[in-house]
């Protein structure tokens, strides 16, 4: 057999030491660890160790799985991750059994009732100064990049984590939609600035979400997506924009879009004493294709209101209405602004004098002129 490199034997020993190892290196993040980090390596750990991934070795993955859970839960919440930082100093700082028995026996009570004093002081110090570091960071991140975000649910890779093993899920609702397109509306706009998710990002990710649903519910079509700020309306516009993507397709998918979803979980008649078996059937069928035809309007409801706001098609009708939009734009640009010089109120009735050298006047040349006509006028008093 092949000798076992050392990379291989390490991890195979980090997986039999799971149960025993840190938090923090549970996770593989460090000690300083922001929540975005903590939650990406959440996410990459519970997919690379997931019973269903490792069916070799269930029983050990579902111990590691519970491990990694464990590790997330505590270390995304605030006051659990201060109580676990301070327990795990107090831990690193307290001496071991062995080291006591290592001591000298000459050591007299008193000695060990200052040693306790002192280092009493010094866990308690440490643990105020994590736990304002920490109430520190989570301020600064709450005012930079909130944690509360109400697009978080609508994630497209978080989505895809939630449902990636339920064969028919319900997935969003024409409830949800309209909720989340309210959001985008009023806590988002179409500028990228680096910091906040742009309406292109958001609106991209609520209809990955979408086509997700499809997809399990046996959609085998390429769904085409929302596309960014740089994306085109189609390739004849490649003459003025240089794009890789094409919204086209997107509006005609979505325009037309017909759900493959039965709404089979809509049953509000059971049965009882007003309605039988088949009375109950019936009537929750049509409750169900009401259902599913009000989902379908409101998708396409909401891509026809995005078109009509949408910047992309917007530069393509101008475009095919005006050939040189791109031309006569610049040139308007590029042309120098001509500026007719402001009429001098000071005196009604007379014409404003005009300043030597055709110059225009400056804000304190008018005010100095005001001042000499004030001391004429009053002079002639």
């Amino acid at each position: 057999m092949p000798p076992e490199d050392s990379k291989t034997s390490g991890k195979r020993q980090n997986l039999a030491n799971f149960d025993q190892l840190d938090l923090y290196d549970v996770l593989q993040v460090s000690k300083n660890a922001t929540d975005d980090e903590i939650k990406r390596a959440y996410r990459k750990m519970a997919l690379e160790h997931h019973p269903d991934k490792n069916t070799n070795d269930v029983p050990a993955a579902t111990r590691r799985f519970a491990r990694i859970q464990e590790a997330h839960e505590v270390l995304s919440d605030h006051n659990k991750r201060v109580e676990y930082d301070a327990k795990r100093t107090n831990t690193q700082t307290t001496p071991s059994h062995s080291s006591r028995s290592a001591r000298p026996s000459f050591s007299t009570n008193q000695t060990k009732r200052d040693n306790g004093t002192q280092l009493g002081w010094l866990k308690w110090i440490l643990s105020a100064l994590i736990f304002v570091i920490s109430r520190f960071i989570k301020i600064v991140r709450h005012v930079v990049y909130p944690e509360e975000s109400p697009f978080a649910r609508f994630d497209s890779i978080s989505y895809e984590a939630k449902y990636r093993y339920t064969t028919r899920p319900q997935g969003l609702s024409a409830k949800d939609i309209m909720e989340i397109i309210e959001l985008i509306g009023e806590k988002s706009s179409w500028e990228e600035d680096g910091v906040n998710p742009s309406r292109y990002t958001l609106l991209r990710n609520l209809f990955m979400c979408i086509a997700y649903d499809e997809m399990k519910w046996g959609c085998s079509d390429m769904i085409p997506d929302f596309g960014s700020k740089k994306s085109s309306w189609s390739p004849a516009d490649d003459r003025w924009l240089e794009a890789d993507h094409y919204v086209s397709g997107f509006y005609t998918y979505w325009g037309k879009f017909r759900t493959l979803k039965t709404f089979e979980w809509v049953q509000p008649y059971q049965i009882s004493s007003h309605h039988t078996l088949q009375q109950a059937r019936s009537l929750n069928g049509v409750a169900q294709a009401t259902a599913r035809a009000h989902y379908n309007q409101v998708i396409q409801g909401v891509v026809e209101m995005l078109l009509q706001v949408d910047t992309r098609y917007i530069i393509h009708v101008h475009l095919q209405n005006n050939p040189n939009f791109f031309n006569n734009f610049r040139e308007s640009y590029s042309r120098p602004s001509k500026r007719s010089p402001r009429p001098d109120h000071s005196q009604p009735g007379r014409p404003a004098p005009q300043p030597e050298g055709g110059q225009r006047q400056t804000r304190q040349q008018k005010k100095k002129q005001k001042q000499k006509a004030k001391a004429k006028q009053k002079k002639s008093w």
